[in-house]
């Protein structure tokens, strides 16, 4: 009895963890050097982060839609998206992502007053594990010949 007691105490203190059942995954975040449970994240990918209009002529308004997919297990939230540009303007869907689904992030181009090559950021914050992403539009902007 008292060899049974001893075990039992031994395996209480040293290995309960053992009796309970499999523990989820976990992964070291960057920013915070903490342990995370992986279930506790969304996570937003974009297919590309960059576009290249090619060329453009002065004063044309060009559009671009940014896919992006939640590949985490928690619902994806954008929070804010906003660009470096007055002349840049994004546009995205207020609703949750759920995981597994794809979204996307309309961005317009007002070419309106500018010549030569622009490059454009657009800045999209969100409750992902990448809280912060940025993408970015390039457009060689032609002068019209009158």
């Amino acid at each position: 009895m008292i060899k049974v007691n001893r075990l039992l105490i031994l395996c209480f203190i040293t290995g309960c963890s053992y009796f309970t059942g499999p523990k989820p995954e976990s992964v070291n975040l960057p920013d915070s050097g903490r342990a995370q449970d992986t279930l506790n994240y969304a996570l937003i990918e974009f297919e590309d982060t960059e576009h290249h209009f090619g060329r453009v002529y002065e004063g044309e308004q060009v559009g671009w839609f940014f896919k992006f997919k939640n590949s985490g297990y928690r619902d994806l939230i954008i929070l804010n998206a906003y660009s470096s540009c007055g002349c840049t303007v994004p546009d995205y869907n207020k609703s949750p992502i759920r995981p597994g689904k794809e979204g996307m992030i309309r961005v317009a181009f007002d070419s309106n007053g500018r010549s030569g090559i622009q490059t454009k950021t657009i800045t999209i914050e969100s409750n992902a594990k990448n809280r912060i992403v940025t993408l970015s539009l390039t457009a060689e902007i032609i002068q019209r010949k009158v």
